[in-house]
C-alpha cells in the first residue's frame, strides 16, 4: 500500500524511528519526484560522438544521464 501523506506523530507515548523514517522517506520522494518535474531527464552533458569513416566505426565519450528513476 502506497502511503501518499505523512504520518501524524504522537508524542506522548513516545516516538518510534520507523514513523520518523517513514516521513522522512515520503519527503525525499517528493523532493526527488519535483526535481525530476522540474528538470526532467535525459542528457545532461558529455556523450561527444565521434565517427571513423575508415573503419566505419562510432565512438561515444563519457557523459552523465538522468534516467526517469
Amino acid at each position: 500500500m502506497a502511503i501518499h501523506q505523512l504520518i501524524n506523530l504522537d508524542f506522548t507515548p513516545g516516538i518510534k524511528a520507523e514513523y520518523i523514517n517513514k516521513n522522512f522517506e515520503l519527503i525525499k520522494k517528493w523532493i526527488t519526484n519535483e526535481r525530476l518535474r522540474i528538470g526532467g531527464w535525459g542528457l545532461v552533458e558529455g556523450f561527444d560522438i565521434t565517427c571513423d569513416n575508415k573503419t566505419f566505426t562510432v565512438n561515444v565519450g563519457e557523459g552523465i544521464f538522468i534516467n526517469q528513476e
